[in-house]
């Protein structure tokens, strides 16, 4: 009883998490003043990329030989293919269910240029990295992975470049002011 009351706790622990992580990046990326897309894309993504960064740290470090090596490989290329089979059918199953509960039509509105754009580069770089694996070339693995940091750069600032088309707006910010200064509004990216 107590682990499924745990287990409860947890999801409901989650759940409220999400959502002040969620909105947290929104009113940063508000006071940044950069586009939706790149908030999205790019601060979102590395808030939750975080804890997924660590497994291959520690297995690197803790577990000796192969094991930790294939543990990293694992995480790094496994983890976003993973979330991606999980996510896609799952906004699709919550705009069916958005609709039969009467809550939003069944017409899905997506922001096609970012999409694209970050499908293109990840794509091309995880085609990349995943040729580079069975290579035992130190020197062939370091500049792979330089010129995947340098990919990553540019992805980087072509969404802090990239507008975001058709996003719907922010319901409410939870840690927004409601701008007493409106004149001192600073912008850093445009």
């Amino acid at each position: 009883m107590i682990d499924i009351l745990s287990l409860i706790l947890g999801i409901i622990f989650v759940l409220v998490a999400a959502e002040l992580f969620t909105n947290g990046i929104e009113t940063l990326g508000h006071r940044l003043a950069v586009s939706k897309n790149f908030t999205g894309s790019v601060l979102a993504a590395v808030g939750t990329a975080l804890p997924e960064t660590l497994i291959p740290i520690i297995a690197v470090i803790f577990f000796a030989g192969n094991k930790g090596h294939d543990i990293g490989v694992g995480a790094i290329l496994g983890a976003p293919f993973m979330l991606a089979t999980l996510a896609f059918p799952l906004i699709g199953l919550t705009v069916i269910i958005g609709h039969l509960l009467k809550k939003r039509g069944i017409t899905l509105h997506t922001e096609t240029t970012g999409l694209r754009r970050d499908l293109t580069f990840f794509l091309f770089a995880y085609s990349i990295a995943l040729f580079v694996v069975p290579f035992e070339s130190y020197f062939v693995r370091v500049l792979t992975a330089v010129f995947l940091v340098i990919l990553y750069v540019v992805y980087v600032f072509q969404t802090l470049k990239g507008e975001s088309e058709d996003m719907e707006a922010t319901e409410h910010l939870f840690f927004a002011p409601k701008n007493p200064y409106p004149c001192y509004t600073v912008y850093f990216f445009r």
